[in-house]
């Protein structure tokens, strides 16, 4: 995974909450704080990588502090854009 530290809404039920991310992958995003939700809850997410892709994505509470993306999400291509950028910063 690749460090992240942005704001991110996650939305489960009628349930919201915000949690700042650590870290992230095309498959899934890591984050520093308990999400209060139960594992296998399903959520959306909503999020904006630097550099201005604001993306919505769905997916799995996996762990406490993980959600696995549903497959890979059409917004995939600006993650990994993201993460090709971070790879190639001196």
């Amino acid at each position: 995974m690749t460090p992240l530290h942005v704001p991110v809404e996650i939305v489960a039920r009628d349930r919201r909450v915000w949690r700042l991310s650590l870290a992230i992958d095309v498959g899934a995003i890591r984050f520093g704080k308990e999400i209060p939700f139960d594992p296998g809850t399903r959520v959306r997410l909503s999020l904006t990588l630097p550099g201005g892709a604001a993306l919505g994505v769905e997916g799995k509470l996996a762990s406490a502090e993980e959600i696995r993306f549903d497959a890979a999400p059409p917004q995939s291509q600006a993650i990994e854009a993201y993460l090709k950028e971070q790879v190639n910063e001196p």
